[in-house]
């Protein structure tokens, strides 16, 4: 029969985990340190690295030094106004700066918006790009939409051309056979430019184009006092002018005009008309040379209108 002692249960497992050996193994298992073989993935680090740099070794040469990818073949169509050689060379021209070492003519970077840019920026006669296509892996093929002219301003001695979107196209030696608007004060119109009344230009081309229709009598010049106002006056071949309002209708100031001079004013009396007023919206003004004014109630859509008074 065997004895056991509670006092030895106790002490076993001090012994058996309390020990020196025991502390001394684990001294040694924190500081164990496990060693990897890293042979392979330093050398296939080592290779990817070098294809890397070999990568971009290609890419620097042929996009920074090469002319493989440089636009050299332009194909254009739809310019009347400017030369096919002029937007050739102002692509061309657009090698002799570059972003990020990188000509901006080249292929990748001559996208549609940036070709626009160059274009509208140095050739004013164009307006935009309306079809754009690059071809690999040096060629872009596109067509252009130019402005069209709208009438030749005069301002201190000098002419420019205007668009009927009242951009200032070109800088013009005289009117030619367009029409000319004579600005009455002394200002200064830069190339691109936009006339600050937005509605000037369109108003004029527009009452320009539907005389004919209205008026039998030609139309001889234009003036505006500066580029800014909103009225304009037109001079006609007998010598008599009409101030307009450029912010009304054109159809409506036109009519009253035709009402006025087949009604109110006699073929007769044309050689003593010195100008009518239709800047207002209700009443419209006309003045013979050396007479007083005449005040009239300007025609409505029914075509009534009511009789003069003097002022």
């Amino acid at each position: 029969m065997r004895i056991f002692s509670s006092h030895r249960k106790k002490l076993e497992p001090r012994r058996r985990f309390g020990g020196r050996e025991f502390k001394t193994k684990i001294k040694l298992a924190q500081s164990y340190k496990r060693v990897f073989n890293v042979g392979f993935l330093g050398l296939a680090a080592k290779f990817w690295r070098s294809v890397a740099i070999v990568l971009f070794l290609i890419l620097f040469y042929f996009l920074c030094i090469s002319s493989r990818f440089v636009v050299t073949e332009v194909s254009v169509s739809g310019n009347i106004q400017v030369s096919t050689q002029q937007i050739q060379d102002t692509i061309a021209s657009a090698g002799n700066a570059r972003l990020f070492l990188i000509k901006k003519n080249n292929f990748f970077l001559m996208s549609q918006g940036r070709a626009n840019r160059i274009l509208t920026e140095a050739l004013p006669t164009i307006k935009e790009i309306s079809s754009y296509q690059r071809i690999w892996p040096n060629q872009v093929k596109f067509v252009v939409k130019e402005r069209v002219p709208g009438f030749v301003i005069q301002s201190s001695n000098q002419y420019f051309l205007v668009d009927e979107d009242g951009v200032v196209v070109s800088q013009v030696t005289d009117a030619k056979n367009m029409l000319l608007v004579v600005d009455q004060l002394a200002e200064d119109f830069a190339l691109g430019e936009t006339l600050p009344n937005a509605k000037l230009a369109g108003f004029v081309v527009s009452l320009n184009r539907q005389w004919p229709g209205k008026i039998s009598t030609p139309i001889v010049s234009v003036k505006f006092p500066g580029k800014g106002s909103s009225e304009v006056q037109f001079v006609s071949a007998e010598g008599w002018s009409v101030l307009f309002d450029t912010s009304r209708s054109v159809v409506t100031q036109l009519n009253s005009l035709a009402v006025l001079l087949n009604k109110q004013i006699p073929a007769k009396d044309r050689p003593r008309l010195a100008y009518i007023d239709l800047r207002l919206s209700k009443w419209a003004y006309y003045c013979f040379q050396a007479s007083p004014c005449s005040q009239q109630a300007q025609p409505q859509d029914s075509g009534n209108t009511t009789t003069n008074a003097k002022p």
